[in-house]
Order: C-alpha cells, then sequence, then structure tokens
C-alpha cells in the first residue's frame, strides 16, 4: 500500500454531513492524519474566508493549505501560491448569455477588490442571489423556492456586499461568475456556454445539481481551473507524488481530484460523475465516510 502523504478534502458533502457539521469521528480522524505527518489540504467550491470557517470548527489550526473556488486559488499558510481569475471580457460575456435566459448572475470579485460582489438579473432571479449573497439576518426576505434551504445555507457563509452590476466597472478579472435556478433553465444555459468550441478556451463550466430535486448550479471559471490542477501544484511544492495523495469528495466538481489522487475516494452520496471516476466508495458524509477510510487503511487508529 503507498504511504498517503496528503489527504485532500472536499467540504460540503464530504466532511460536512447533511446537517453542515463536522462529526466528531471524522474531526479526530482527520486530526490524527495531521498529527501523523499528512498534509491535509482542504478543497473547495468557497471563497477562502467561508473555508476558514468550517477550518476553525475543525480545530486544524496552522498551517493551513487551502484549495478555494474550485481552485482558482490556492494558499499555503497564507501565502497565494495559485491564482486563476476569469478573463473581465469572458465574465461580461458569460452575464450577456446568462440575463439573455433570463437568470441572475452574481460575479465573484478579483481577490484585491475586497469582499464586495455584484449581481446581475431579473427580479425574481434576484431575489435568490440576492438572499445566495447577503448575510443571513431578519433583514433577509424568506424565499419561496425550491432552493431556499441551499441559498440561505450559503448566506450563511459569505456575508460580503452586494453592489449591482456594472459591466463599464468590470476592470479587473474576477474569480467567477455564479448561476442558481431551476436546472431545465440552467441546461439551456450550459448548452450555450459550452456548445461553442471557440469559447473553450475563454472559459471553464461547472454545472452541478443540488440535493434539491429542482435547483442546479452554474459556475463559469478561468479555463483551466479545477482542483486536480491545484493538488498537481501543491505536489510539485511539496514534494510528494501524487500516488501518494488521498482524496475525497462527492460532486462533479471533485472530479479531476479523484482522477488525479493515487486513491481518489468518493462519499456514497455522491453525484454520477463522482461515482463513476473514485477508485473507491465509503461510506456517506452522514456515516463518518471519511473516517471509515482512514481507520481500514490504518492511517488514523480505531
Amino acid at each position: 500500500m503507498p504511504r498517503y502523504r496528503l489527504l485532500a478534502l472536499d467540504i460540503d458533502g464530504t466532511l460536512l454531513n447533511s446537517e453542515r457539521v463536522i462529526t466528531p469521528r471524522t474531526r479526530a480522524a482527520v486530526l490524527a492524519a495531521r498529527d501523523a505527518g499528512m498534509v491535509v489540504v482542504i478543497a473547495t467550491g468557497r471563497g477562502p474566508r467561508s473555508a476558514h470557517m468550517v477550518v476553525d470548527s475543525l480545530g486544524l489550526g496552522e498551517p493551513l493549505v487551502l484549495v478555494a473556488t474550485q481552485g482558482a486559488t490556492v494558499w499555503d499558510n497564507g501565502e497565494l501560491v495559485l491564482h486563476q481569475p476569469l478573463a473581465a471580457a469572458a465574465a461580461r460575456r458569460v452575464v450577456e448569455l446568462s440575463l439573455a435566459a433570463g437568470i441572475a448572475a452574481l460575479v465573484v470579485p478579483a481577490l484585491h477588490r475586497g469582499d464586495a460582489m455584484y449581481l446581475a438579473g431579473s427580479s425574481a432571479a434576484t431575489d435568490r442571489l440576492w438572499a445566495y449573497a447577503q448575510p443571513a439576518d431578519r433583514a433577509v426576505r424568506p424565499l419561496l423556492t425550491a432552493a431556499t434551504d441551499r441559498l440561505r445555507a450559503y448566506a450563511q457563509r459569505n456575508g460580503g456586499n452586494v453592489r449591482p452590476y456594472d459591466p463599464a466597472a468590470l476592470h479587473d478579472d474576477p474569480l467567477a461568475v455564479y448561476m442558481m435556478d431551476d436546472w431545465r433553465r440552467l441546461t439551456a444555459v450550459n448548452e450555450r456556454l459550452t456548445g461553442d468550441p471557440a469559447t473553450q478556451d475563454q472559459w471553464r463550466v461547472i454545472f452541478s445539481r443540488t440535493a434539491l430535486a429542482t435547483t442546479a448550479a452554474i459556475e463559469v471559471l478561468h479555463p483551466t481551473v479545477s482542483k486536480g490542477l491545484a493538488l498537481d501544484v501543491l505536489c510539485r511544492r511539496f514534494g510528494i507524488e501524487r500516488e501518494h495523495v488521498l482524496a475525497f469528495g462527492d460532486n462533479v466538481n471533485d472530479v479531476e481530484m479523484l482522477e488525479f489522487a493515487g486513491l481518489g475516494v468518493a462519499m456514497a452520496n455522491g453525484s454520477p460523475e463522482a461515482l463513476a471516476v473514485a477508485d473507491r466508495i465509503t461510506a456517506s458524509n452522514d456515516e463518518d465516510g471519511i473516517a471509515v477510510v482512514l481507520e481500514e487503511l490504518g492511517l488514523v487508529p480505531r
């Protein structure tokens, strides 16, 4: 059995259970792996600030190795070692396509622009993304959509300012453009974003269904962004071979990471895409799937 030296963990649907907490067994296993000398990498679609909130609850401490925004940024103990923003011109075009379909878009700003996010869209769709972007408090109007639970959860962990979108003001390359809507409506947008070969070198699209029956999300990023590339950068930095990487994930955005790892493990609650590429399928995030594998491999005590 390879000597695993790097442990990569997705957050939502993987490290967190369905109640969005880290169970004591999973926490103990991850911390034991860290104490045994493994480099623990948090690899998430969340932004750095949101990811730090989860890391704080895990008690991982410093130094923190973090892959954030699907790999658009990679951090090693506070040092930015990879930064792949989406070109501003590409972001403007993505927003145009989104608005043409009547779907709101949220532009996640460049790193040095602070926490302000830019919101564009029709009133109905804007209500959803406004709640997605705003802090969760009593001022946030209840949403009458199937996506309420997920949007409220995102709002609780992302408290940035929201400004109206102005394409002329988008001078800096943003990290991503985000959409959330009915999956059938987003399917049409996804086809427009991915159907033209000429745009393949302009952006990458991550199209994922949520746990909710009718809701989906699209993230548009720099064309080479992936958690797999991020792990490759970190392995080169730490002098670790990919066969010594153990990775856990559950969704379509984890596919490249699971493929890159020497042992890619999908959670039982994972998407078809993640399950298809995984070397192994473990118990669900509600059944301590991470701890199950770490214990069975003898990497941590039972």
